[in-house]
């Protein structure tokens, strides 16, 4: 059975790196930085959080 993973929503141009202080386990792995400047959507790859861009309202 494979794990559901969490999908986390930031605004556009928001510096995203995981995992993030809200995780339960925040030292779950190293800190990586996500890129999302060229992309709506990226995961990490060490956990497989997805990070996605909102629309600007």
């Amino acid at each position: 059975m494979k794990k559901e993973q969490k999908v986390i929503k930031v605004r556009p141009g928001e510096r995203v790196s995981c995992p993030t202080k809200y995780h339960e386990n925040w030292n779950l792995h190293p800190r990586v930085y996500i890129d999302l400047k060229d992309k709506k959507t990226n995961s990490c790859p060490y956990c497989g959080t997805t990070f996605k861009v909102e629309k600007e309202s």
